[in-house]
């Protein structure tokens, strides 16, 4: 990923885990390890994304969370509703 997810990345990504349930994936994961700064589009398209993960009962955890990602979904509450992992290593 890239340093910012933001507006310009939001459609792609969307469209890219969309394509991999589409192909039958059900545990999909996240890595942010890059990503310094995530806006209010890509955390919607995020939130959209689970949606359709829910609905096709399929898993989608994030890692590698830097310090101010981590305390932004947790500002607003999303640590309730993603699967967070510090490391890969920790994937179940």
């Amino acid at each position: 990923m890239e340093p910012e997810a933001n507006l310009e990345q939001a459609a792609g990504f969307k469209e890219f885990i969309l394509n991999e349930l589409t192909q039958g994936h059900t545990k999909l994961v996240v890595n942010f390890t890059h990503v310094v700064y995530v806006d209010s589009s890509f955390l919607a398209a995020l939130v959209s994304c689970m949606k359709q993960c829910l609905t096709l009962d399929a898993e989608l955890s994030l890692i590698e969370l830097k310090e101010d990602v981590s305390d932004l979904f947790k500002l607003i509450r999303l640590d309730k509703v993603f699967t967070i992992y510090t490391t890969a290593e920790n994937l179940p």
